[in-house]
């Protein structure tokens, strides 16, 4: 008698330990389930994301549009920067004062007539990647990472100053945007950034003498 006691409390046991064991496996199944429902509904809505790119006017180049309302923009941020550039260096050519008017009065101007095509040369890529250009003064207003030329500053040796911080300031802002073109993959854009750095170093490497 004893032994059938000791055997049904084993199977009872048993038979609990089953059904615990099912009932986990149907937990863990049912989470597997949900956290798959989850990567789904995540897949779909990133789907969504990109779907939702665009740029202002349609293209054929065969480059993502993600990609290119990214460059766009990189792009743009640069317009409105040398924008802002060109016409603080004409600020400097036109209102510097010394001893040595003449030499900073047209070494500002030289420097300054470097930079329109290499704003026209940015505004073409973002239209040919389908972008907008923003090129306008109050646009670059708006956008410019520079700061403002200072007004109280007309002594030959000051404005060299001040136009060299720009410069130097712009300069680091071409060389980010060749790391951020590389990101993207965007080998034209990436060169054309190539092609503003060197033209802008040069510029600073000119006003910068001045100070040495």
């Amino acid at each position: 008698m004893a032994d059938e006691t000791q055997l049904n409390t084993v199977e009872e046991i048993e038979d609990d330990s089953t059904e615990e064991t099912v009932a986990e496996e149907l937990e863990a199944t049912e989470t597997n389930t949900d956290d798959v429902e989850d990567e789904d509904e995540d897949d779909d809505e990133d789907e969504d994301e990109e779907s939702d790119a665009e740029t202002y006017f349609t293209t054929r180049i065969d480059i993502e549009a993600d990609t290119r309302v990214e460059a766009i923009d990189l792009l743009n941020q640069h317009i409105a920067d040398m924008t802002d550039l060109y016409t603080q260096t004409k600020q400097a050519h036109w209102n510097v004062r010394g001893m040595n008017f003449q030499q900073l009065h047209e070494l500002f101007d030289q420097r300054a007539v470097t930079l329109p095509e290499l704003i026209d040369q940015l505004a073409e890529r973002a239209g040919t990647l389908g972008g907008y250009a923003m090129g306008t003064i109050r646009m670059a207003a708006e956008s410019s990472r520079l700061p403002e030329y200072p007004l109280d500053v007309t002594e030959g040796i000051l404005v060299v100053e001040a136009m060299a911080q720009r410069w130097a300031q712009y300069a680091a802002f071409v060389r980010e945007a060749i790391d951020e073109a590389d990101d993207l993959d965007d080998d034209a854009t990436e060169d054309l950034f190539t092609e503003i750095q060197r033209s802008v170093d040069k510029s600073l490497w000119f006003i910068e003498a001045h100070l040495q």
